[in-house]
């Protein structure tokens, strides 16, 4: 990517439920991370700008540069919309969404389900939420796997292509969940 992105409404503009005791009681975060200047890393911030256009730029926290970023962002939301790229030896351009029920032991096997571009991955931070008792409600991760990782490269071909499918993914994630609300 030759820009920064536009910055996006933060933690600030969406309900606060960080102060909140008890169970997740409402909201929705989505999360673009990654790195616009590493190639294929962008595919989270890219996702979280086009959902942004698209209409859903309240929801939209970030972009952020890393899954330990979503500490005090995603507290105790119901949803948190996390997007990400991906590097588990899958295809390049293979979108996937991966739900975890963020109050079950199951989704600590998310390392094993996908992997992170990043130092701590979600399921890392998920767990550091669970300790702390801020975790959300539900976890959903749409992701793309990468290719090209580099400092100054642009999008991998594979993943450009992917991009429209991860997109419809979320966006059909998103209004689902709305329904459901």
């Amino acid at each position: 990517m030759s820009r920064p992105p536009t910055p996006r409404l933060g933690p600030e503009a969406l309900s606060d439920t960080s102060k909140r005791e008890g169970p997740p009681v409402g909201g929705i975060v989505v999360a673009g991370i990654g790195n616009w200047f590493r190639g294929d890393d962008a595919v989270g911030p890219i996702l979280a700008e086009r959902l942004a256009e698209a209409g859903w730029g309240a929801l939209v926290a970030g972009p952020f540069g890393e899954p330990l970023d979503l500490l005090g962002v995603w507290d105790k939301v119901d949803l948190a919309l996390v997007l990400d790229a991906s590097l588990s030896g899958r295809p390049p351009g293979t979108v996937q969404a991966t739900v975890l029920d963020a109050q079950s032991a199951v989704l600590l096997r998310f390392g094993a389900a996908t992997s992170s571009t990043h130092g701590i991955g979600l399921g890392g931070v998920l767990k550091m939420s669970l300790a702390l008792g801020t975790a959300p409600r539900w976890v959903v991760a749409v992701t793309v796997e990468g290719e090209c990782f580099e400092l100054g490269a642009e999008l991998s071909p594979a993943v450009e292509d992917a991009l429209p499918a991860a997109l419809r993914l979320a966006q059909a994630l998103l209004e689902g969940w709305w329904l459901r609300s």
